[in-house]
């Protein structure tokens, strides 16, 4: 079973280590022992058949059975959770009796890890160096797994018999699929995942750059930013962030149209597949659409599959096909005339210019999972204000799949009627919202295809100057502007632009291109057009700053460079947009941005 295989894993692993050393023989002895504690192959099937195997599947087996009877409701094969409270007294029984046996296989485990450490100074005159690298690796192995896998354990079960700290949330949950039973436990989470983040991560960097287009949710308001600050931590550094903004340089009023289905039930699945059938067909295809469940995604590929073969329109679909998420999305890249269906991973993050994606429809309002974590971070972060952010920030990151650059054009529609008015923030300011009924909206110029035919105007593209930059803070561009140029010793700010997959770019596609000469002197090197992201903006560091380092980010940045502070300078976030990218060369901009003299 896995406890044995587990055990001559480890057995195998170190035991040529320590056949001299008698003291370390029998803590592994010890631990291969204590190592029976854990759920061995087929747990799964003892603990429903309620013939648990060990300590550990003898308390989940009690975790399952809490589970299955305080559940809400049974959810016909999907998974179940509920909370820790009020417990059932034979799971804290059982937590009892694992405790102890985590701890009889934690302190041998320690005991080793120390046993190992220690022949690494006292046989330092004999170990070869690659003996040595193995010590070293076994021990510190054995050590984490001791000091934070168990000893987290124990905490948790510790906390069964109390109050769960005030930083975390603990339940109990029931994983299944299609009804199949895939895993079962006690689970904890963070409140605010970015406590544990800020003081590991961001306070010993030099700088942090959080880059997103959604970093806030669209709607311009404090709470906004307030949100942005939460989500990325920053409020939890010594000094406040610094904000500025600068507008999109897409047209997106002209380029986009969000159309919201009035006549339509949400959860008629018949109802919401002849939706999507119509709207791709009316298409030709070019669409990709999202679901907030994989049932929902299933049972509408099940409806629309035969119409769209019959019209000669490709239909991808994640979860269904046998095809990784990265190859369905290059095979709608690829295809202009293809069908893509997908859930959140399709949402957030998926680059697919021109007419390969020109019609985005969403099934509903894709409103966060009211689970148990979900709860406990709403209360945290400020009730209802909180869901609505991030229900707009979901809407604003599919939209944002549509407009890639300068001459896309593109439709999103919305098959719920029940979208609140307060959720449309979401959209750029300027785009037109129409509720309507399904035959009106499949009987617009975008869906119907009637720009191809010239009958409606060509897109604008935008304005190719300098966008201009909002100031959220008084001072706030000045104090940038010094921040980086003169007292941090950044060097330059170097604007990237990348044009279309023209026949000229592709001719240079191999070409080096030159970064300006202080970038260059600055230790980054050249940049090849290729490497670069489409639209972005690279900052380049002074080697004084541990060592050159090159940030390339999408439009928007977040930048706290809370390390700094012993320089006297209060944390920043930059959020920002470059201009329009050029169609049909590469360009590189110096930002008048500089190292102050003697820096």
């Amino acid at each position: 079973g896995g406890r044995r295989s587990r055990a001559r894993g480890l057995r195998r692993r170190i035991e040529d280590l320590v056949l001299d050393d008698v003291e370390a023989l029998r803590l592994l002895e010890e631990i291969v022992t204590a190592a029976r504690a854990l759920p061995g192959e087929g747990w799964h099937q003892r603990i429903a058949d309620g013939l648990p195997g060990s300590p550990t599947e003898a308390f989940l087996a009690t975790v399952r059975l809490q589970v299955l009877a305080r559940a809400p409701e049974d959810r016909a094969g999907y998974s179940l959770e509920c909370a820790t409270r009020p417990l059932d007294p034979r799971v804290l029984e059982a937590a009892n009796t694992l405790d102890r046996a985590l701890r009889h296989l934690q302190q041998p485990m320690r005991a080793l890890a120390q046993q190992l450490g220690k022949r690494l100074e006292t046989d330092a005159d004999v170990l070869d160096t690659q003996t040595r690298i193995r010590i070293e690796a076994v021990s510190r192995g054995i050590a984490r797994r001791a000091e934070m896998e168990i000893a987290y354990w124990r905490d948790m079960l510790a906390s069964l018999h109390g109050d769960t700290p005030e930083d975390f949330v603990d339940w109990m949950a029931l994983e299944r699929v299609d009804g199949r039973e895939l895993d079962v436990g006690l689970y904890r989470h963070w409140k605010d995942p970015m406590r544990p983040f800020v003081d590991v991560v961001a306070k010993p960097a030099h700088g942090i750059v959080v880059t997103s287009a959604t970093l806030t949710d669209g709607t311009g308001t404090v709470e906004s930013w307030a949100g942005a600050e939460a989500r990325t931590g920053t409020r939890h550094l010594p000094k406040p962030a610094f904000r500025v903004r600068v507008p999109s340089p897409f047209d997106y009023a002209a380029q986009t149209r969000v159309m919201i289905v009035t006549d339509l039930a949400r959860d008629d699945m018949d109802q919401i597949a002849g939706a999507y059938r119509a709207l791709f067909l009316a298409a030709k295809g070019g669409a990709l659409g999202l679901f907030t469940a994989i049932s929902r995604l299933r049972a509408v590929h099940r409806r629309i599959a035969p119409a769209l073969e019959q019209a000669g329109i490709d239909l991808l679909a994640q979860h269904v096909d046998a095809i990784n998420t990265a190859t369905l999305i290059d095979i709608f890249r690829g295809e202009e005339d293809a069908c893509l269906l997908g859930t959140d991973a399709l949402r957030d993050g998926v680059d697919v210019p021109g007419r390969a994606l020109r019609l985005m429809v969403f099934d509903r309002v894709p409103w966060p999972r009211p689970d148990i974590l979900h709860k406990a971070r709403k209360e945290a972060f400020g009730g209802a204000e909180f869901e609505d952010q991030l229900t707009r920030l979901k809407l604003k990151q599919a939209f944002g799949r549509l407009i890639r650059r300068a001459d896309d054009r593109g439709v999103f529609v919305l098959l719920d009627k029940q979208m609140p008015s307060r959720l449309l923030g979401a959209f750029p300011e300027g785009v037109a919202v129409q509720r309507i009924g399904l035959k009106q909206a499949i009987g617009t110029d975008l869906i119907a295809g009637r720009e191809e035919r010239g009958e409606i105007g060509e897109p604008s593209v935008g304005d190719r100057s300098r966008p201009a930059v909002h100031d959220h803070e008084p001072g706030g561009i000045a104090r940038l502007r010094r921040a980086l140029g003169d007292e941090l010793g950044w060097k330059e700010v170097v604007e990237v632009r990348r044009g279309k997959h023209s026949k000229e770019a592709k001719g240079r596609k191999n070409k080096t291109a030159q970064t300006p000469n202080r970038a260059n002197r600055s230790g980054a090197g050249p940049m090849a057009p290729s490497a670069l992201p489409p639209v972005g903006v690279s900052l380049l560091r002074p080697r004084a700053l541990s060592g050159v380092r090159r940030f390339r980010t999408a439009p928007f940045r977040l930048c706290a460079p809370s390390a700094l502070r012993p320089l006297g300078l209060a944390p920043f976030v930059v959020k920002s947009t470059p201009p329009a990218p050029s169609h049909n060369q590469n360009v590189y901009t110096p930002w008048p941005w500089r190292r102050a003299p003697g820096a």
